[in-house]
């Protein structure tokens, strides 16, 4: 599986930053244009940016570890942003196994939007999860309360969705060939992500999808709103 995160954030004119997220962060790289690595682009299907845009991009290799993306407006600006992780490398030993984005949810269209792809010949179980209560255990004012978390295929149709991890799975209308499960704790600890309280109202779900294009989202149940992560890891 190559994931490719996607999320909204408030920004017209991103500039974007990697940094690790190690005890003692640092940053790693920063680059506020995109056009000096345009020729690593096209090994992979992308969208074209245009040669002035103000768009960003970085491209380099990283050892194995947990890293951060963080997209913020140049001199403060804000406004739509896309931010995006793709896996060059077809050779390498080393693979993405999970990606995540923290941002504010919204109603309507303000909700956290990550998609991924699945790629080769086989189908790829995951482990999708919505957090939010879960986030104040790491200091994170505002949580979102009771976040939900759907998965949706390349038309935008619902396979599953999950509100209360102690809950099981809701059936979507997509038509894809796809099966769904409750997660459990030890489905978290294999992939080390951290833990939900017993009874929290964190959202997960394992699912196995065949190749192709999806869409995580969190929203938050009853309209509530709030700051939320979104995650898909490999299992």
């Amino acid at each position: 599986m190559k994931p490719e995160a996607t999320h909204i954030v408030f920004i017209p004119i991103p500039q974007v930053v990697v940094a690790t997220v190690l005890p003692h962060a640092h940053l790693a790289i920063g680059r506020s244009n995109w056009f000096a690595i345009s020729a690593s682009s096209k090994g992979i299907d992308l969208a074209p940016l245009a040669a002035s845009s103000a768009d960003s991009a970085i491209s380099f290799g990283l050892p194995e570890g947990s890293y951060t993306v963080q997209v913020s407006g140049a001199g403060s600006t804000t406004g739509v942003a896309l931010s995006e992780v793709y896996e060059l490398s077809t050779t390498s030993a080393q693979a993405l196994k999970n990606i995540s984005a923290r941002c504010f949810v919204g109603t309507g269209s303000q909700v956290a939007i990550c998609g991924f792809v699945v790629e080769g010949n086989e189908p790829a179980q995951l482990l999708v999860r919505g957090v939010g209560p879960a986030l104040m255990g790491f200091n994170v004012s505002g949580a979102l309360a009771q976040p939900s978390i759907g998965v949706y295929d390349s038309t935008n149709t619902l396979i599953a969705s999950n509100t209360g991890w102690g809950n099981p799975p809701v059936a979507g209308t997509s038509t894809v060939s796809a099966s769904y499960r409750q997660a459990t704790a030890a489905d978290m600890a294999k992939v080390g992500a951290f833990s939900f309280a017993v009874g929290s109202l964190d959202s997960a779900i394992v699912i196995t999808l065949p190749p192709g294009s999806y869409t995580a989202i969190v929203s938050g149940a009853n309209s509530s709103t709030g700051t939320a992560l979104g995650e898909v890891y490999e299992m």
